[in-house]
């Protein structure tokens, strides 16, 4: 089998996967209903007021889920739960389908960034970002996200790419906080493959929007109970997501812990392999990676207080395990795993079923 007809062959794969996950994600999800989050955007905003969508959502701008959710209420209203829940497999597929084009622009060859990738799309633990039609926020900001780090992590000078990239990376702003993150990712992959003039393009616009509209924008439902009781409460907030997205990486007993073995052995080998590539034009796993980490300290200050009462079970450091936040940090995590994954592969053939099976 040649090389091209390997790729054609995974690609294939893949595609298959995801048309064969759509209806079974579905029948998970459809008999779902509206509850709490959805009700702010159904009966208390609406497209034609400003107000409504500047105001912030505990913290995140949702501009856009808005008025993704105030165009299904005109067009079905709430008679069926299903054209929500259809828009948010679509971004989940699509954020599955990106992961796969990040690995494979980063040398990852296609069966192990076919599995990679539709490890995520079958993601289990990350059910709430999956089945609940909410959370179109959350994978919004992924798919825009991933759009602009693909576009404007090339080489050469600025063309139409990197514009449309910045216009993508907007749309993300306009999802959840989660494009803060997201944002990150991209400052960093491209200043370390075009320098920091280009990096700055597309990280500066965004960042000075974001701070105008916080500035500006009316105040919406406060988060401030939720806010990180003290630094020490954010860095175990922290741990416990790192170790909660390994474990559900492997819910085998042990197994988290040797994929984060994995994940650490091979992008030692990699670096050794690949040198500076690593980091430069192969650098979008390394990029994301820190990107996990950024968004777990970001979300620990935020989200990690200890409160009491019958209404506020698992919060604290516990919250970290969030299928929601399990979900972006696996996202951000699998391509460096596949790398990695990759790297040892390359580097020691007799491990490829072990590393496969893992």
């Amino acid at each position: 089998m040649t090389a091209r007809n390997g790729e054609r062959t995974w690609l294939a794969l893949f595609v298959a996967g995801e048309v064969i996950a759509l209806p079974l994600l579905f029948a998970a999800g459809h008999r779902g209903w509206f509850f709490n989050d959805d009700w702010d955007f159904l009966s208390a905003r609406t497209a034609g007021n400003l107000g409504d969508l500047f105001r912030s959502h505990y913290d995140h701008w949702t501009m856009l889920p808005i008025l993704a959710y105030r165009l299904l209420w005109w067009l079905v209203g709430i008679r069926s739960y299903s054209p929500y829940l259809l828009l948010l497999l679509a971004l989940h597929l699509t954020a599955a389908a990106l992961l796969r084009v990040v690995m494979r622009r980063a040398g990852v060859r296609p069966a192990i960034a076919t599995l990679a990738a539709l490890l995520l799309v079958a993601f289990g633990s990350g059910a709430e970002n999956v089945l609940v039609a909410f959370q179109i926020t959350f994978v919004g900001s992924l798919v825009f996200g991933l759009t602009q780090l693909l576009l404007a992590d090339h080489d050469g000078p600025v063309d139409r790419r990197d514009g449309f990239g910045l216009l993508a990376g907007i749309a993300g702003l306009l999802c959840s906080g989660v494009a803060i993150s997201m944002v990150i990712v991209v400052g960093l992959a491209v200043l370390r493959r075009r320098g920091w003039r280009v990096a700055s393009l597309h990280t500066a616009p965004l960042a000075a929007l974001y701070v105008v509209w916080h500035a500006v924008a009316p105040r919406g439902q406060s988060a401030g109970v939720f806010h990180a009781n003290s630094p020490g409460t954010a860095v175990r907030f922290v741990g416990v997501g790192i170790g909660a997205a390994l474990g559900d990486l492997g819910p085998l007993p042990g197994l988290g812990i040797a994929i984060g073995a994995l994940l650490i052995a091979g992008l030692v080998v990699a670096g050794r392999a690949r040198g500076r590539a690593l980091v430069t034009k192969d650098g979008a796993p390394i990029a994301m990676l820190v990107g996990a980490l950024v968004f777990l300290v970001m979300t620990g200050l935020f989200r990690s207080a200890e409160i009491g009462g019958l209404f506020f079970k698992g919060t604290g450091p516990e919250h970290a395990r969030q299928s929601r936040y399990a979900y972006v940090v696996v996202c951000l995590m699998l391509p460096a795993l596949a790398l990695a994954a990759d790297a040892i592969i390359r580097r020691w053939r007799v491990a490829t079923v072990v590393v496969v099976a893992m």
